[in-house]
């Protein structure tokens, strides 16, 4: 029998469950527990472009170069999906009914344009990610134990 070491190692808060900032954290926690089985796990990092700020923070950030559009996450290694090869992957998580956003199909648009070799994936659940994430870094095999 298969057992997923995704569901029985990982913690899901019952407080915050429900929403795309707690998706998000089950799959940082994820990352951190198997980053020592594959070093490519340490290549991916969130980009804080979301949430509420107060103005004058929100205006720093921008004069640093947020950009509003760029996606949840980076994987900054190469890897494959169904057998292509990409130089990196995109991902950005959803909850519900969420969709992407005008700027976040600009985003991706322009980054297609100019010929950057990257995969773009929408997640709704942390544990999908986990799947795209295992497949894209070579450790699908290891999702897996045999009790």
């Amino acid at each position: 029998m298969r057992r997923r070491l995704t569901s029985v190692n990982a913690t899901v808060p019952s407080k915050n469950a429900g929403s795309e900032h707690q998706e998000q954290v089950n799959l940082f926690t994820w990352i951190r527990m198997f980053d020592v089985r594959n070093p490519k796990l340490k290549t991916i990092f969130a980009i804080p472009n979301g949430g509420y700020r107060t103005p004058l923070a929100a205006g720093k950030m921008k004069a640093e170069g947020q950009k509003s559009g760029v996606w949840d996450i980076f994987v900054a290694c190469r890897g494959s999906i169904g057998g292509v090869e990409y130089d990196g992957m995109w991902m950005e998580m959803k909850f519900g009914k969420g969709k992407l956003t005008d700027n976040q199909k600009v985003f991706k648009e322009t980054l297609q344009q100019y010929g950057a070799s990257y995969n773009w994936v929408v997640c709704y659940c942390w544990t999908d990610a986990v799947k795209i994430i295992a497949e894209y870094t070579g450790m699908e095999d290891e999702l897996w134990t045999k009790h």
